[in-house]
């Protein structure tokens, strides 16, 4: 059974092509780091050592030793503007 032409859609219009879902960045980012891993990683853009070391050593004592990077890092900025 042959199609109807709509007067909406011409005959020889070309059929749009269903866009590939890349994946997001989130996603590749999403898996636990080590807090060693990321302490290491921090390292390597932000050099206040001893600060990092702080962060490090608060974070062992609570017991979080793997968790995803953005966790980490939330916690990073509430360490380093905590009042002394």
């Amino acid at each position: 059974m042959a199609k109807e032409n709509t007067p909406n859609t011409p005959v020889d219009a070309p059929v749009a092509a269903a866009a590939p879902v890349a994946a997001t960045p989130a996603v590749a980012e999403a898996f636990p780091l080590t807090l060693t891993e990321f302490c290491t990683r921090l390292s390597a853009t932000d050099r206040r050592v001893e600060l990092i070391g702080g962060f490090e050593h608060s974070e062992r004592v609570a017991g979080r030793m793997s968790d995803l990077e953005v966790n980490f890092a939330k916690r990073f900025a509430a360490f380093a503007n905590q009042p002394a």
